[in-house]
Order: structure tokens, then C-alpha cells, then sequence
């Protein structure tokens, strides 16, 4: 889930310090029952939070797209895992979302691993799996070069999408479409 506010304003304040930071999302689009569903009210907070300060950013969803009967069809892949890779560096694996509510009040767990070639390898392996390329692309190597051309082809997936071609890939930027500010739910989860 990315609904935090606080994480999204420790994004900003990450911004700031650093504004060469990338920063790539990958969460599920909230869009069943929209209207009524306090996620999206809270998906779509932290996306304009973040905007605020980087108005190029995007949110990234999973989707799964082939031919049935001759017909090109799209089913979201919904999204579970807890994956988080910092710099090459670094990278947590594991079943805490980055929210308060998994943080402070249930029962979550997560690895931390600080090497350098485990998280790189992690990061370009997932990278080239959803942008449906080779692990080994030369493109994926360097941390920079590998946000630019997760940018670039996911926006070529949905550009493919929308013309109604089969896309490369599976990641698709989007922009989450908030609910009705009523229908929030408990503020103390989000």
C-alpha cells in the first residue's frame, strides 16, 4: 500500500535533500468500488503529497495483458509482496507494508540485507520481469539508467495499451483517482 502520510511526507523531506533522488512506486490501483473505498482517498494523498514536490512522479501497477479469443484483455496483477531496494545497496523483503498500520499495530515481518550485489541483482531481476526485458540488459546496470528505462517503457506499455496493442511488459504508470473524502475510513490505519 502506499497511503502513509508520513511516509509520503518523509519521501518529500527525502526530495529535498536529495533532488536527484528516483523514487519508483509499484502498488495496486485502487479502482474497484472507487468511489466508496477510503484507500484510494488515501493512495491519492500520498500520490499529491509527493507531486508537490516532484510533479513527474507517478504511481507504477502490475498488469497482466494477452489474447483470448482474439480479444486483448488486461487483468491487474495485485500486488502482495513487501520489497523495498535503496541505492543498490540495500534492500528489505518481507510482509510489512509501508504503513503505520503494519508497523505499529500487527504482526509483520521483514528481512533487511545490506549487500550491495544481492540488492543490485534484486532490483535489476524485478526490473527486467516487469518490464518484460532480459535481467542481463545493459540498461538495467547502472541505478540511474534503470529508472529512466523503467519510466520510458512503462510509459511505452501504456501507450501500447491505449492504442490497443499487446504490451512488453506489465508496468504501467497511473494516476490514482481518489474516493469520496467521507468514506476514508480510520485515519489511524493510513
Amino acid at each position: 500500500f502506499f497511503r502513509s502520510r508520513r511516509n509520503a511526507e518523509a519521501l518529500v523531506a527525502a526530495l529535498r535533500q536529495r533532488p536527484e533522488l528516483d523514487l519508483i512506486v509499484v502498488t495496486n490501483r485502487v479502482a474497484s468500488l472507487r468511489f466508496a473505498n477510503g484507500a484510494a482517498w488515501y493512495t491519492h494523498r500520498a500520490q499529491k503529497l509527493v507531486r508537490a514536490e516532484r510533479p513527474t512522479f507517478s504511481l507504477y501497477e502490475l498488469v497482466s495483458s494477452g489474447m483470448v479469443a482474439g480479444k486483448l484483455l488486461h487483468q491487474p496483477i495485485e500486488v502482495h509482496s513487501k520489497v523495498m531496494v535503496v541505492d543498490d545497496e540495500w534492500c528489505t523483503v518481507g510482509s510489512a507494508n509501508l504503513n503505520e498500520r503494519s508497523i505499529e499495530s500487527e504482526a509483520e515481518a521483514n528481512i533487511a540485507i545490506a549487500d550491495a550485489g544481492f540488492a543490485q541483482d534484486l532490483r535489476s531481476r524485478l526490473m527486467a520481469e516487469h518490464l518484460g526485458i532480459d535481467a542481463d540488459d545493459p540498461r538495467l546496470r547502472d541505478v540511474r539508467e534503470a529508472a529512466a528505462t523503467w519510466r520510458q517503457l512503462s510509459r511505452d506499455n501504456l501507450a501500447a495499451r491505449q492504442r490497443g496493442e499487446l504490451p512488453r511488459g506489465h508496468a504501467l504508470p497511473f494516476d490514482q483517482e481518489p474516493s469520496l473524502s467521507l468514506l476514508r475510513g480510520r485515519a489511524i490505519w493510513f
